[in-house]
């Protein structure tokens, strides 16, 4: 309908929220043939704040694309230059999103130190300007760095706040990220196993109702997860205990995930590192 109107401004702002929805549900290529779309009408539009920050969100969207394809170089062209024009432009909350997406291009990348940067920089604009669901995520994507690095007091510590900002939002794809990443806590000990697989369980019904993906990085450190679990417990042992968690409603997914903080994790890991072999799709 815009596009009969020739009104350019309600022709991208659909496509943008379009785009977005195919990204969030994991159709990259549609999402990327409307975003692309989306992006060369908005620079056919006037340059004013409102206007730059739309063309701000449009890179954004381009470069997550190209993360979840593997095309890393252009996601970092896409991620930089839409940060620059965030700074250009004073928009926090852009700075933010691009910092964090910055992130999971390093971490997707391997460079840990360079992610942990991009990270800290978002979280610190996100506490700033109050913008919870970045929040989660970068407390969230710190406590799987720490989790590499074997420092468990951090990587609880960061994911247990990371679960209390998204409980407190009511965003239940917050709360997703923050179980995920407390699964994979969890699954550091013996005695967290069966309750690591019972998080993943749970936070996949949820992620199902939603209707959403995981991001690569999440993905990334949920299917190493998932490797550890199914070699641990056998496939049986994860199959039983993850239906029994897909069976959980959020509430006590919640509270079963506060209980695995790391007072009652040993302070390393007691699971000897996994072998490279392609996680199960139980």
């Amino acid at each position: 309908m815009f596009q009969e109107l020739g009104d350019d401004l309600g022709t991208a702002v659909s496509l943008h929220y379009l785009a977005a929805v195919s990204l969030v549900q994991g159709d990259y290529g549609e999402a990327l043939r409307i975003c692309s779309a989306s992006l060369d009408v908005w620079r056919r539009c006037p340059v004013t704040r409102g206007y730059g920050t739309a063309i701000n969100f449009a890179l954004h969207n381009l470069g997550l694309i190209a993360i979840e394809t593997g095309d890393l170089q252009a996601a970092a062209h896409h991620l930089c230059e839409a940060l620059a024009a965030a700074h250009d432009l004073d928009e926090e909350g852009g700075v933010a999103v691009h910092e964090l997406a910055l992130g999971e291009l390093r971490e997707v990348e391997g460079t840990v130190a360079a992610a942990s940067s991009h990270y800290e920089r978002s979280l610190a604009v996100a506490r700033d300007i109050g913008f919870p669901r970045v929040v989660v995520a970068d407390l969230v994507a710190l406590g799987r760095l720490a989790l590499r690095r074997g420092d468990l007091t951090a990587a609880s510590g960061f994911t247990i706040e990371g679960l209390e900002v998204a409980v407190a939002g009511r965003s239940p794809l917050s709360v997703v990220e923050a179980l995920t990443g407390l699964a994979s806590v969890a699954a550091t000990s013996r005695a967290g196993l069966e309750r690591a697989t019972h998080l993943l369980g749970a936070s996949d019904r949820m992620l199902d109702a939603i209707g959403a993906h995981r991001r690569r990085a999440e993905r990334d450190a949920y299917e190493r997860t998932v490797q550890i679990l199914v070699e641990r417990l056998g496939h049986e042992g994860y199959g039983r205990a993850w239906r029994e968690g897909r069976g959980w409603p959020e509430d006590r997914a919640v509270e079963e995930a506060r209980a695995a903080r790391l007072s009652q994790l040993p302070a390393t890991s007691d699971i000897p590192p996994s072998s490279p072999t392609k996680p199960s799709d139980e």
